[in-house]
């Protein structure tokens, strides 16, 4: 037995499913007789017959009904892989991984995301809060389709490209004199009490340096790893002041706390990191749209 052509099962599939020719011509949006002659074909092919007729109507023979059987589960089968190749084609369905340093993930991430993956209860989405000198690696071993790191890499593997330029600002109690000002300098810090990120931050010697540069000696009192703690700090009374990334007030809603532009100014480069070899989903990349239509949303938002 040669095997049957897909047109013929679909013809067949049809007269089964709707009871006569001229109805399963009209789903297939073919003529009566073309039905006619696939379901010929398909018999010839089969090497018995599939309906006989009675009163002008075809009816099924028992080997028609069994053949059935199959043909409607594998076209079920290609029903659901039409709808998975719709979804997917939607951005409906899918996973997305994205490594990023803490100062990005803690608030940004999940603001950016949020209403996209609540409209898609299908696409699995995984964050991994590394340092910046780790980003790279999430990458290069495929548990992260993109990274964003505050260091750039020049692993041959990977492209590094800079995705957004953030700003660091001076983060104040409400109370402190200098929060009356629009800008805060470097020399207005001399002698106040100030919270510093780790000397693994990468912010931490550009600040450092910054200070240098003025003539200012840091009074640095609490040394953290992650700037909302920092800014914890700041606002219970730990510290004088802390030099954080702007984007850090997207979550922060402590009315003791207030940020002012710093001078000079500082400035760190967020590198965005992927596989040089393999590109990412569709559905990925649209994150990663979203993630930096979010940076550049909270960017311009007013300094309180």
């Amino acid at each position: 037995m040669s095997r049957p052509g897909i047109r013929q099962i679909e013809a067949f599939n049809a007269v089964m499913e709707l009871g006569s020719v001229t109805r399963a011509g009209e789903a297939l949006f073919v003529s009566q007789p073309a039905v006619s002659k696939l379901i010929k074909a398909f018999e010839a092919r089969c090497g018995f017959a599939l309906f006989h007729r009675q009163g002008g109507r075809l009816v099924p023979t028992r080997e028609a009904r069994q053949v059935f059987v199959e043909t409607q589960r594998l076209f079920s089968g290609a029903e659901r892989v039409f709808h998975t190749v719709r979804a997917i084609g939607d951005l409906r369905r899918g996973e997305v991984s994205v490594a990023a340093f803490a100062a990005i993930s803690s608030h940004l991430i999940p603001a950016a995301v949020s209403p996209f993956l609540a409209e898609r209860p299908d696409v699995h989405f995984s964050l991994f809060t590394r340092t910046s000198n780790s980003v790279p690696d999430m990458v290069q071993t495929h548990r992260a389709d993109y990274g964003l790191s505050l260091l750039p890499t020049a692993l041959p593997t990977l492209d590094c490209r800079e995705f957004f330029r953030m700003e660091m600002v001076c983060a104040l109690r409400a109370d402190n004199p200098l929060a009356k000002q629009e800008l805060v300098t470097a020399r207005d810090l001399q002698g106040l009490p100030l919270i510093s990120l780790g000397s693994d931050d990468r912010s931490r010697p550009i600040v450092d340096e910054v200070f240098h540069r003025e003539g200012v000696q840091p009074k640095t009192r609490i040394e953290v790893q992650i700037a909302e703690t920092a800014c914890a700090f700041v606002a219970n009374g730990g510290g004088g002041a802390a030099i954080v990334p702007s984007l850090i007030r997207l979550g922060q809603h402590d009315p003791r706390l207030v940020f002012r532009r710093f001078a000079p100014r500082i400035e760190m480069t967020i590198w965005l990191v992927q596989s040089s070899a393999e590109t990412p989903s569709r559905l990925a990349t649209t994150v990663i749209g979203l993630i930096g239509a979010t940076l550049e949303s909270a960017a311009a938002r007013p300094l309180t």
